[in-house]
């Protein structure tokens, strides 16, 4: 077996291309425009920087890679924010979805699309794959068969509440849903996403 090495990667301020390998890693990206290529682990990712720069995670969705548990601080949102780029995804193309109450969730496919969804006990993340079961709090939402969608679920709309990010597949006729990281900061607001945030 080989040995996994829990690694402490500091930035500096100019423009990094950081990679780490298996383990649960920390790191600091610094200022400048840097690219986080994070391994196997539970990782820590923090993106603070006193002069905001566009950076850009690496999330591969490859079977027992980076998806064990990222967090990410300090994360930029917006058509100007930091990016997250999904690598070995289903996806063709991105669609942005508007914002949804969990206590009044509309009816309607989600195929391709980023939705966000806020209400009070959305940061359990063990209690996903429920939801679109039937009688599930989001049973309304409907994911086509081998068709993917990303979810970013809040408990509320207010600012500095952590979100977490899912990737949603169906492969078998039931939707499968996979915790690809939390983000955590003061400024984070559901409300502040943008399309511009994701790489395909």
């Amino acid at each position: 077996d080989k040995k996994t090495i829990d690694d402490i990667i500091v930035g500096n301020g100019f423009d990094n291309f950081i990679v780490s390998s298996s383990g649960n890693d920390t790191v600091f990206a610094g200022n400048g425009l840097d690219i986080i290529d994070v391994g196997p682990g539970d990782n820590l990712v923090d993106l603070s920087e006193d002069i905001m720069s566009k950076d850009v995670v690496f999330l591969d969705l490859t079977s027992g890679s980076n998806l064990d548990s990222n967090t990410i601080y300090g994360f930029a949102q917006g058509k100007l924010g930091d990016v997250v780029e999904l690598r070995n995804s289903e996806f063709l193309s991105l669609n942005f979805l508007p914002l949804v109450d969990i206590d009044n969730v509309p009816v309607g496919y989600i195929d391709n699309c980023v939705l966000r969804v806020f209400g009070d006990g959305l940061d359990n993340s063990n209690d996903f794959a429920e939801y679109f079961i039937d009688d599930g709090l989001l049973n309304n939402l409907k994911l086509s068969h081998n068709n993917s969608a990303l979810l970013i679920s809040s408990n509320s709309q207010n600012t500095g509440e952590d979100q977490n990010l899912y990737y949603l597949n169906n492969q078998t006729g039931n939707i499968d849903v996979i915790l690809m990281g939390q983000f955590v900061g003061n400024y984070l607001d559901i409300d502040s996403w943008s399309i511009e945030n994701f790489v395909i």
